[in-house]
């Protein structure tokens, strides 16, 4: 054996099984199928040279032969298989024939003893022509591009070509070690080749899959980050990443991912070792944008490559909106379960069977079962009125198309059975056909339906039973709904469903004004009323009716009226209109005679008086004084008794005025003093007075009445003192307002007091605390009555405190209003007697009463006055044509004129002229309530009321032509 051939064939087998293992191993890597292929081809090439050895050394053996050519064959088809699959290319059916009719082969050979060279040509020719076409297509692939693949190309081009002279150089000895050593160079040339032109194209691959990714990372609109994982620096991010957060991409790539996820840095670098183990790769993150605004965000973030990196790979997507959905499907879901389970109705769902799937807990109250137990049966068992099974009552639920309600009987756990209502549909989960009942415990409903039935024939009971008149009407059909039994027998028929005007009225269109009109009901629900009476045309009996609209079944509004006879009141209240008017009448009877009354005394007396003041100014003796001065007394007497008579009919009447006007206190008080004085020092009687300083001088109020009630009062004190003090004291009460005041004025005497049985009548008409035969004081009884209606006129108030022996004291609490500004008082000028010099003011007395015009002509005259009389209007109208005057006192019943139409002639003539406005003063005995203000209405001045009071008829005189002058 030659020593070069067994070192050329065993290098070959070292190397060759080396190349075979590191194919081997980057198939391990990366498991292509054409480095399998190459490697088993390569590790076959080495077995055929060790099999050569062999067989060099220890042959020739025939079954080595076998295998060399076997292996050979093996070795062309498994490279040249490879190099196919590595450009991406399948073998046709003949290259398997060719395959496998090169296998074949050497057995054939042997068996047909096929002598050399012929035994080795075929398998070698096979293994050459294979690896030429190997060579020219990893040529074809390189395309210029690489390296590795043109070597390899050529390679296989010459190691093929080398194959062809293998059956015929391979006998000479000297030369089959170079052969050998020849194509083991040229086969690892190729092997080595053909690994550059793998890499090469992994390279390529690796720079193409590179530059792809690149362009899909960069070129996204979708937010992508690559992030170190250990630091969580970010290392790169796409263009949707730079538009989604707002910054730049030099921003993103100089910033830590902490700064964007709100999570806290120890927990993010725990969720990115996550993301990096591949344990879990998907999170929801809150993402903090540039603009400070927060999103909920998801990422999917898997590890990738990077050079010699391994980096995250982060998908960013913004879910806020889907969060935001999600939580608020939640939410509804929990509402709906909440809405569920507080539910009053009992919910079940039950599937085709009829087996409960879900409860709700009104369910399990209703029931007394636990939900647990519910869900282990099914509708029969708590329907106690199903004659059904569980699903032929599903079955007909779900043939109805609307559902099902009917009323139906349960059964508690405890076998008691209720009743209930229960409204079935059908609902589909999930493509599968369910049952939904809601039931609701009928219990209460029917207890009360039972309750109700029984008051309404109680109600029923009643209405029939009572005497008043009962109907209910329609407003808007006005068809009769209801009439009790009472109305039925009434009208003698039953009218429920006719049209209320026909079978109440007997009309046949509707009544004029009729009362349904007018009634509605108000925007705040209460019905409205109304109570009216009228004669039934049928029944012809006097009603009261009571009519109310309210709300009605089925969503009607109704009128109801309740009727009663009100036949007998109607009776009464004839009667009592009758005595009304009889009692008006006998009223205005005597008022006409207290008028007459007043007029045919006052006029009398009016001579008397005057008579009597005039007989004063005669100088009488001292004897006479007194008799004039009794007479005097006793003719004020019975004035003032007359007053108060006039006064107590007026207030009985209602026609006692207040007129308010602007005083001065300190008047009213010298008043009551110049009244009084004398007659107090007459009595031994002292007479005081105290006002506090805070009261104010002037007031707004009735200053006549307030005289009156206090002239009473210290008229009575003096009268039923004998000796002691007379006191009127005067104060302000606290006030609320600054617009009035409150006043209150007692008057306090010492005088013989008022038993405690005798306090509670002291007000009344004609009653006096000493009221036998033998009294001491004289009067009628009227001034108290009047001093307490004057008082609750004033809208004041007025009490006594009173001991027998002692004394009495009245408290009078009065309310006044405040002048907007102060004024002074004025003072009266009494004129009397003209001063020297001065011309006498002409009066014109009309007056037809021939003592009274005596009388009041005299006092005028000593009065210092000019005065002429006429006994008529006509005639006074006549003089004042002819004369000039500057005041009249007019009478007012008169013969031919009165008083009322000569003071119209004298303010409607034209003839007159300035005479016409003359200042005109009533003088008569007409004192009545409203005289005095139906004087003056008719154009009179004033007004004084007989009989007349020399000083009195000079002050109102004065009066008079004082504001006359002011005027002009």
């Amino acid at each position: 054996m030659n020593n070069w051939l067994t070192v050329a064939l065993f290098a070959g087998a070292v190397c060759f099984s080396m190349v075979g293992f590191l194919y081997c191993f980057l198939y391990a890597k990366y498991r292509s199928a054409s480095l399998m292929l190459w490697g088993i081809a390569w590790l076959s090439h080495a077995l055929r040279n060790v099999t050569i050895l062999v067989n060099t050394t220890y042959g020739p053996i025939v079954f080595l032969a076998i295998m060399e050519q076997m292996l050979v064959a093996c070795t062309g088809s498994l490279l040249l298989l490879g190099s196919l699959y590595y450009v991406g290319k399948s073998p046709r059916r003949w290259f398997f024939a060719a395959v496998g009719g090169a296998v074949l082969w050497p057995v054939a050979a042997v068996v047909f003893a096929v002598p050399q060279p012929w035994f080795f040509i075929p398998n070698y020719f096979f293994f050459g022509s294979s690896q030429i076409y190997n060579g020219l297509v990893l040529i074809r692939k390189s395309r210029g591009e690489s390296i590795g693949g043109r070597i390899a190309g050529c390679a296989m081009i010459l190691w093929g070509l080398h194959h062809f002279d293998y059956p015929f150089l391979r006998p000479m000895a000297w030369f089959a070690p170079w052969g050998f050593l020849i194509g083991a160079v040229l086969g690892l040339l190729a092997a080595v080749a053909i690994m550059m032109a793998y890499m090469e194209a992994l390279q390529a691959e690796l720079s193409r899959s590179e530059k792809r990714f690149r362009s899909l990372f960069h070129g996204n609109k979708a937010p992508f980050l690559l992030i170190e994982p250990f630091s969580g620096q970010i290392m790169d991010a796409s263009a949707g990443a730079v538009g989604f957060y707002g910054y730049s991409l030099e921003e993103l790539k100089g910033m830590n991912i902490s700064q964007i996820n709100m999570l806290a840095p120890e927990e993010l670098a725990s969720v990115r070792t996550l993301a990096l183990s591949g344990y879990k790769q998907q999170f929801i993150f809150p993402h903090k944008l540039k603009n400070g605004d927060v999103k909920t965000v998801e990422v999917i973030s898997t590890p990738v490559e990077s050079g010699e990196k391994e980096l995250l790979f982060s998908i960013v997507q913004d879910v806020t909106a889907r969060q935001q959905a999600l939580e608020d499907l939640g939410e509804s879901r929990e509402r709906l379960r909440a809405v569920v389970e507080n539910a009053a109705a009992a919910i079940y769902l039950a599937d085709k069977s009829g087996r409960f799937v879900e409860v709700n807990a009104a369910a399990e109250r209703q029931t007394g079962y636990a939900r647990e137990e519910l869900l282990a049966m099914s509708i029969p068992d708590v329907d106690a009125s199903s004659s059904m099974e569980g699903a032929a009552v599903v079955q007909a639920v779900m043939q109805s198309a609307t559902g099902m309600t009917f009323e139906s009987h349960h059964r508690r756990k405890d076998g008691t059975i209720y009743p209930v209502e229960v409204r079935a549909v059908m609902l589909e989960l999930h493509g599968v056909p369910h049952a939904l009942g809601i039931v609701s415990d009928l219990t209460s409903r029917k207890e009360a339906e039972r309750k109700l039935a029984e008051a309404n024939r109680t109600l029923a009971a009643v209405l029939d039973g009572i005497p008043a008149l009962v109907n209910v009407v329609d407003v808007s059909t006005r068809e009769v709904l209801f009439m009790n039994r009472a109305l039925k027998e009434a009208l003698g028929r039953d009218g429920v469903g006719g049209v209320c005007h026909d079978v109440f009225r007997g009309k046949s269109c509707v009544c004029e004004n009729c009362h349904l009109e007018r009634m509605s009901v108000n925007t705040e629900g209460e019905a409205g009323v109304s109570v009216w009476e009228d004669r039934n045309p049928i029944s012809g009996r006097w009603q009261l009716n009571h009519d109310r609209l309210l709300p009605w079944f089925d969503g009607k509004t109704v009128r109801v009226q309740i009727s009663l006879d009100i036949g007998q009141r109607k009776q009464a209240e004839e009667a009592l209109r009758q005595s009304k008017e009889e009692a008006e009448s006998a009223n205005k009877a005597k008022s006409v005679f207290l008028a007459n009354m007043s007029h045919e005394i006052r006029t009398p007396l009016n001579g008397i008086l005057g008579m009597l003041q005039l007989l004063k100014t005669t100088d009488p003796n001292d004897e006479q004084k007194e008799y004039l001065l009794g007479a005097i007394r006793s003719t004020n007497r019975l004035t003032r008794l007359l007053s108060d008579i006039l006064d107590v009919s007026r207030i009985e009447a209602g026609r006692m005025q207040i007129v308010e006007a602007e005083f001065d206190i300190k008047m009213v008080r010298d008043s009551i003093s110049e009244l009084f004085d004398m007659e107090a020092r007459g009595k031994g009687l002292l007479l005081e007075f105290r006002w506090n300083d805070n009261l104010p001088l002037r007031l707004i109020g009735d200053e006549v009445r307030l005289r009156q009630i206090l002239f009473n009062l210290v008229g009575n004190a003096i009268k039923f003192t004998e000796k002691g003090t007379i006191r009127i004291d005067a104060c302000l009460l606290p006030r609320a307002s600054d617009s009035s005041v409150r006043v209150l004025v007692t008057v306090g005497d010492t005088g013989i007091g008022i038993s405690e049985e005798h306090l509670k009548d002291i007000f009344e008409p004609f009653v006096q605390a000493e009221g036998s035969y033998t009294r001491r004081f004289q009067g009628a009884g009227l001034g108290l009555s009047i001093v307490r209606r004057l008082v609750k006129l004033l809208d004041g108030d007025i009490s006594i405190d009173s001991t027998p022996g002692e004394g009495s004291t009245f408290y009078l609490s009065l309310p006044f209003k405040l002048p907007a500004t102060s004024q002074k008082t004025e003072e009266l000028i009494a004129y009397g007697a003209s001063p020297p010099g001065r011309v006498p003011r002409r009066i014109l007395l009309a007056e037809d009463d021939a003592l009274s015009s005596l009388t009041c002509k005299r006092m005028l005259e000593k009065s210092g006055y000019s005065v002429a009389a006429a006994n008529d209007g006509q005639k006074a109208l006549q003089l004042l044509t002819e004369q000039d005057f500057d005041l009249i006192l007019m009478d007012v019943q008169m013969p031919v004129m009165d008083g009322v139409e000569a003071t119209k002639a004298i303010r409607g003539s034209s003839i007159l002229g300035v005479k016409s406005s003359i200042p005109i003063v009533a003088m008569t005995a007409y004192a009545m309530s409203g005289d005095k203000e139906k004087f003056l209405a008719s154009g009179m001045d004033d007004y004084i009321a007989k009989p007349v009071d020399k000083e009195a008829l000079v002050e109102v005189v004065e009066r008079v032509l004082r504001m006359k002058e002011k005027v002009q």
